[in-house]
């Protein structure tokens, strides 16, 4: 015989069973609806940041940042010191060693503004328009050399009297021109586009010598060459 007691539990438990349920289904949603803005969440948070590293790339890109860096890093290299005891012995009969990374004694003169070993390498037969392993060439070099704002262009200027080419491109089909319009160095635009150099010629990613010099805010530069379009 069931008392009263034993009903309400009965009638208890019979209401708590779809009660359970629906605790449970609303949970295991709320839980659903979590998951899905989390992982969207996610996905936005990696496609921003995409967003973010690609436009940085893209802007070291387009002002030559990564290719400027080059110059400095090879010159920055442990590779280098062998070149280094070259010049420095005045070892003539190595005018035209390369290291592993294609560097030749040249292009080291060229970089650190040593017009004497440059034009001493050049009379032994050192190439005017060898190149490393990006393509550079020692004339880029003599644009790029942090020695340039105090000699002029008297290291570009022996070098294209020799027979650099000008208009020569690197890897990533930078010219001579074009890293003068990066850094600055007027001089030696001037004396590139005396001598023939091409303001026209794109580099990779499409940009030119106006644009590289534009996106450094090089207005001598922008000058200089608007005479030449």
């Amino acid at each position: 015989m069931h008392g009263p007691q034993t009903e309400n539990k009965s009638r208890y438990k019979r209401m708590i069973s779809p009660l359970g349920f629906v605790i449970l289904f609303l949970l295991l949603f709320v839980f659903g609806i979590l998951f899905v803005l989390g992982f969207i969440g996610d996905s936005n948070h990696k496609q921003t940041n995409q967003i973010l590293a690609d436009s940085q790339t893209s802007e070291a890109f387009e002002n030559g940042t990564s290719e400027l860096e080059s110059f400095s890093n090879l010159m920055n290299s442990f590779e280098i010191s062998e070149l280094n005891e070259i010049i420095n012995k005045k070892d003539y009969s190595n005018a035209n060693r390369v290291n592993l990374n294609g560097v030749t004694p040249l292009m080291v003169a060229a970089y650190f503004g040593k017009e004497q070993v440059l034009v001493s390498f050049l009379a032994r037969g050192a190439d005017e328009n060898a190149r490393d392993r990006y393509g550079h060439t020692p004339l880029m070099y003599a644009v790029c050399s942090p020695k340039s704002i105090f000699l002029g262009p008297n290291l570009a200027a022996t070098l294209v009297s020799v027979g650099a080419r000008i208009d020569e491109q690197d890897f990533s089909e930078y010219t001579a021109l074009m890293y003068a319009c990066i850094i600055g160095n007027t001089p030696a635009a001037k004396l590139l586009l005396e001598n023939g150099a091409n303001p026209h010629l794109s580099g990779r990613g499409k940009v030119t010598a106006f644009s590289l010099a534009t996106s450094h805010s090089n207005f001598a530069i922008l000058e200089l060459l608007k005479s030449y379009f």
